[in-house]
C-alpha cells in the first residue's frame, strides 16, 4: 500500500527549517482529533462508515466544524442565542 504525503505550506516551511518536533507534534494532534471525530461519527451513524467512504466523511465533519468555527468568530455571533430555544430556556 503507497501513502501519499501532500506538503501543505506548513509541512514544507517545518521541513526546510528542521522543526521536526513542531511537525510531529501538530500530526499528533491532527490524528488524535480525527480518531475522536470519526469514534463519534460510528457511535451515532453505526454501519454507515467504511473504508471507502472514511476520508470524506472525515472531510465533510472537519469543513462543518471549520464553517462552525468561522460562524462563531463572526460579530454576528451570539453565543447564548445557540444554547437557549425561542421560549430562553437552556436546550
Amino acid at each position: 500500500m503507497a501513502f501519499f504525503f501532500v506538503f501543505t505550506p506548513f509541512l514544507e516551511r517545518a521541513m526546510a527549517e528542521g522543526e521536526y518536533g513542531t511537525l510531529y507534534n501538530r500530526i499528533r494532534l491532527m490524528e488524535t482529533e480525527n480518531k475522536e471525530i470519526l469514534i463519534e461519527y460510528q457511535e451515532q451513524r453505526p454501519g454507515v462508515m467504511n473504508r471507502d467512504n472514511v476520508n470524506q466523511i472525515l472531510k465533510a465533519i472537519r469543513k462543518k466544524k471549520d464553517q462552525d468555527n468561522e460562524y462563531e468568530d463572526s460579530p454576528d455571533y451570539d453565543s447564548q442565542s445557540r444554547l437557549s430555544s425561542s421560549d430562553g430556556s437552556l436546550l
